[in-house]
């Protein structure tokens, strides 16, 4: 049995049957009544759960595959895409539409990966990256990484998650320009996810930026919410 099986059994084993069947006439009832308010899952992609986060952030996990995205949207439009691999080790990353793109390089080194996180409680990496689009185009940045795990574990929606944080930093290659990110993480091997939460970022000349988008709740296929655009009462500001 597929872990994307065995979560759903476990879920659905909690339900009450009224409860259970109530849920499925809401869903259906707003699917249809919000059908342009949910993410369009592209050809040769799964959706595997909407995170509905602070902010009115939602982010739809796809697996595509060959790899994975995070797409993450902010009061309803696209904001970023974070591109992983099927291990989890951070691969690409897209502004909005493709404002901006950044491509990681795989050709040395070694990477994040939830596997090698959950095991050692720590992990690093360094590799090259390219800008791919925008003003930036073709700018290459040497990308630092260091992942760590607090030790602690917190439950969202009855599952658990361990906690951590993120720190990326991109440093051009040619210069002393230097863009650091923070983020706090929430990994589980059960369910095979890596979620970015709240984070930070700044470079040398700027103060820091941030934005709570702290996850609050899942939504796994056929619950309402599940490829929403907009979710939860963050939205409501």
């Amino acid at each position: 049995m597929s872990y994307r099986t065995e979560y759903r059994v476990r879920r659905s084993a909690v339900r009450t049957t009224a409860v259970a069947a109530f849920s499925t006439v809401v869903s259906g009832v707003a699917s249809a009544a919000n059908s342009a308010d949910t993410i369009t899952v592209p050809a040769g992609c799964e959706a595997v759960v909407t995170i509905e986060k602070e902010s009115c952030v939602a982010t739809t996990v796809l697996d595509c595959g060959t790899h994975f995205e995070e797409r993450s949207f902010l009061n309803g439009e696209l904001h970023e895409t974070h591109i992983f691999t099927k291990e989890w080790a951070f691969s690409g990353y897209s502004l909005r539409d493709g404002l901006q793109t950044v491509d990681i390089a795989f050709d040395e080194g070694h990477s994040i990966t939830l596997a090698n996180l959950v095991a050692n409680g720590t992990a690093t990496t360094a590799r090259s990256a390219q800008i791919g689009t925008g003003r930036l185009k073709d700018l290459e940045y040497r990308l630092t990484s260091e992942a760590t795990l607090t030790g602690e574990t917190v439950e969202l929606d009855g599952y658990p998650f361990q906690t951590g944080t993120l720190r990326r930093s991109f440093e051009r290659i040619s210069g002393s320009n230097v863009l650091d990110f923070e983020f706090e993480i929430l990994v589980s091997s059960d369910l095979d996810l890596f979620i970015e939460g709240a984070y930070s970022r700044q470079n040398k000349t700027s103060d820091p930026e941030t934005l709570d988008q702290t996850p609050i709740s899942l939504k796994f296929p056929d619950e309402l919410g599940f490829l929403a655009l907009r979710l939860g009462e963050a939205c409501n500001g």
